[in-house]
């Protein structure tokens, strides 16, 4: 019998053990780290805890988001179909976030559909915009598109760290360790106009990458 390290992942109750592995160690880092949190002058508390909206952050900022997610409301992620999504997805529930498979590049229809009805369900959805694949740092999916549909705010998030380790990953992935001091950020939400054009479209996803990108490196922490 051929236990490959392909076929070893591909079974579920792995998936779902690394997964698990993964959600005790984020607690580690989380709890054992220093952490400031800085709040752009739009940014109303309230609102993000108890509404719906769209989180939007970079994909390799993904790890820690989880603990500065609405406390008040659902949470739903986008995660691809692929090995690696299928990780997320198990870690993400661990979370008690619910998720939507699908991506910009595949059953992306579908699951614009089901993101759709969970923002009318007053649920929040995260969409990770320059994911499954990349390229990095590029708005690629259909992120202002749902919040015109929805007319739902876009909210911006990133955090950084002292102390972490990056993959040699096209997304550059952040893996920050534990005893550690941790900045997170959150941007100015973004609306945009019911049915808007492509342009307004256009522009709206021009504002959240440079949004993103500012958050990102007002984030940074000195080593």
């Amino acid at each position: 019998m051929n236990f490959s390290y392909k076929n070893i992942l591909k079974s579920e109750i792995i998936l779902k053990i690394f997964g698990f592995l993964i959600f005790l160690y984020l607690h580690i880092v989380y709890y054992t780290s220093k952490k400031s949190f800085t709040y752009s002058r739009k940014f109303e508390k309230k609102a993000y805890h108890s509404k719906s909206t769209l989180i939007a952050f970079w994909h390799n900022r993904l790890a820690l988001i989880p603990f500065i997610a609405p406390i008040n409301i659902k949470v739903n992620i986008l995660h691809s179909g692929h090995r690696d999504g299928n990780i997320i997805r198990n870690i993400m529930h661990l979370f008690n976030f619910k998720t939507i498979s699908g991506s910009s590049n595949k059953d992306g229809a579908k699951a614009i559909r089901q993101i759709l009805r969970t923002v009318k369900n007053n649920e929040s959805v995260a969409i990770v915009p320059d994911g499954p694949r990349g390229p990095i740092y590029k708005i690629n999916g259909a992120i202002a598109k749902i919040a015109s549909k929805t007319k739902t705010s876009i909210i911006p998030l990133s955090y950084n760290c002292k102390r972490k380790k990056v993959f040699n990953s096209w997304d550059k992935f952040i893996l920050p360790l534990p005893f550690n001091e941790i900045s997170f950020f959150f941007g100015d939400p973004i609306d945009i106009k019911y049915n808007a054009s492509e342009n307004d479209i256009k522009n709206v996803e021009s504002m959240l990458k440079k949004s993103l990108d500012k958050i990102s490196d007002q984030a940074q922490i000195k080593n």
